[in-house]
């Protein structure tokens, strides 16, 4: 008799920054097998015995509270109508920032003296640069935004989604991205990025194409979490100490499309990853002090 297979958290192989405070576990019966009797699952330190249950999807964690950042190896055995099982191969899931407590990150906006007309209102370059001392074993950013973002480090986009951080209604909801950036870090001088534009937030959406739907002013709320080898961590996030330029994004709304100037493409690009920027007069933002709360 095989393991059982396909292991997944959330509907997911190998989730990361997940905020579901039981995740629920999914697994394949082992090849043949037609019935499952019972099982058992170990998940980091909670091991929870065998459970007379013919249920294989979406099984509760029961184990100890969840840390965020926290990552669980997990693995399950059943009893079938073949027997028992081999233990599975290992899974894991990782956990996202939890708590309002877990965001040293502040909210940040660039300063418009008076928003754009609706459809016309730029794409906004938002960077920051700082110095790593110490070798990173292990990097995490998460993202999220009042409009839509792209994430850069070092001039390299972070992550493959578009028109994130996605629809949602943002008076009460919103998603956040979490990324893996370790090898995305330089040993020294590194430069974190991101392009903001209007999206559903402030952008023209329905048939009547209304803007400002949700708010005037886009924003972005991003965090960096930096593990070193001797035990330490160092946080970057998003404050008073970031600036910010226009783009090469000359307007930008989901309705009536993109203007981009190619002649502010290089000096974009610059800005996005030279820890100097240079690109079209960096100006300090408006940071509004406000937690992610």
């Amino acid at each position: 008799m095989t393991n059982p297979t396909h292991l997944q958290v959330e509907h997911l192989t190998e989730p990361f920054g997940i905020d579901a405070r039981q995740p629920r576990l999914s697994w394949w019966l082992p090849a043949g097998a037609q019935a499952q009797l019972a099982y058992q699952i170990r998940a980091g330190d909670w091991d929870s015995g065998r459970i007379e249950s013919d249920q294989s999807v979406l099984v509760h964690y029961h184990g100890p509270a969840l840390a965020a950042g926290q990552r669980v190896r997990w693995q399950v055995r059943v009893w079938t109508d073949l027997g028992e099982s081999d233990w599975s191969a290992a899974g894991w899931w990782e956990m996202g920032l939890l708590e309002p407590a877990d965001w040293a990150a502040r909210w940040i906006e660039p300063v418009e003296t008076a928003p754009p007309e609706a459809g016309q209102r730029p794409g906004y370059l938002l960077r920051h640069g700082f110095s790593l001392a110490k070798p990173v074993v292990r990097a995490r950013a998460y993202a999220t935004a009042h409009g839509v973002y792209e994430l850069f480090l070092n001039g390299q986009r972070i992550g493959d989604a578009e028109l994130t951080p996605g629809f949602t209604s943002y008076r009460s909801h919103l998603l956040v991205q979490a990324y893996d950036i370790t090898d995305f870090l330089e040993p020294s001088a590194n430069a974190v990025g991101a392009v903001l534009t209007d999206g559903w937030f402030r952008g023209r959406t329905g048939f009547g194409r209304w803007p400002d739907g949700y708010g005037n002013r886009v924003g972005l709320l991003a965090q960096l979490v930096i593990d070193h080898d001797d035990g330490t961590r160092t946080i970057i996030g998003t404050g008073p100490d970031w600036r910010f330029s226009t783009a090469d994004i000359v307007a930008a709304d989901l309705m009536d499309g993109t203007v981009r100037s190619w002649t502010y493409e290089k000096r974009c690009r610059a800005g996005r990853q030279l820890p100097g920027m240079t690109a079209n007069g960096p100006k300090p933002l408006k940071s509004l002090g406000i937690s992610a709360t």
